[in-house]
Formats: C-alpha cells, structure tokens, sequence
C-alpha cells in the first residue's frame, strides 16, 4: 500500500473508532478495578485503563476530547489504543497525564455542582 494510503487509514481510524462504538446498543462499561502492577509490563492493560477512563470523562467523543485536552495526536492515540502503534511516552506517563485530567474535571465539576445548588437555593 502506498504510504499516502497508509496516512489515510490512519487519519480515518479516530472516526471509525467513534462510530463504532455509537452503534453498540448500550454503552460500554469500565472494567473491574485495576490491580497494582507494573503498567509498563502490561501494555494492553494500560490501554484498557486509558480508554475507560477516557469514556467516562468525555462519553461517546472521548477519543477526539482526550487527546485534545492532553495535547496529543488523535490518530496516534487511537493507533496506541488498539495496539497497532506506539506512543512517544510509556503507558506509565500517559496513564498518569489521565489521572491528572481526571482530577482536573473532577475539581471542575464538583465546582460548578456547587454553584449550581447554590442557584437552586435562591
């Protein structure tokens, strides 16, 4: 395959991603609780991780708003999330960035739940 064919599939592959997760029925739930380890051992573990929590974040988008709001490369992120390409930083880095992220949204929301029920109350 030429490689402008390669860069399309993989330009694509974000979007066909998304859509096929909107078609599932019923939304895909996180798995059991991670377990201590080594995540650098278990790169398929990471990406599992990685992708719940990314889900849980931002919903049906979450690919597109996740590397967005870590500043990485959509298609990149997508490639390191089914496995077929390697991101620039170890699972360890990017699963903390996601921590991280998820602490910030967290902050943010419990925030605005305030303001909210203070709203409310008036």
């Amino acid at each position: 395959m030429p490689l402008s064919g390669l860069e399309l599939v993989r330009s694509v592959l974000p979007e066909l991603s998304r859509l096929a997760e909107a078609m599932q029925e019923t939304p895909v739930a996180p798995e059991s609780a991670p377990t201590a380890g080594n995540v650098d051992g278990d790169d398929a573990e990471a990406r599992t991780w990685f992708r719940d929590s990314a889900r849980l974040l931002y919903g049906s988008d979450w690919q597109r708003e996740t590397a967005r709001a870590l500043g990485r490369d959509e298609a990149a992120l997508a490639c390191w999330l089914v496995g077929e390409g390697v991101m620039e930083d170890s699972p360890a880095i990017l699963l903390n960035e996601m921590l991280a992220l998820m602490r910030r949204r967290s902050v943010d929301i419990s925030a605005a739940a305030d303001v909210l029920a203070q709203r409310i109350a008036s």
